[in-house]
């Protein structure tokens, strides 16, 4: 496996971790994309 597959699969996990420990980030997005009912997020988030 290449490094960029490394790097790549190094970062998934620890975005992985994060969210696990912090479950109400994880929502977020699809939160503020429901409020603004535009299917995108603002350009001020």
């Amino acid at each position: 496996m290449g490094l960029f597959e490394d790097f790549s699969r190094f970062l998934e996990t620890r975005l992985e971790e994060f969210l696990r420990d912090h479950p109400d980030l994880e929502l977020q997005p699809l939160r503020t994309i429901a409020s603004t009912g535009r299917g995108h997020l603002p350009i001020n988030c």
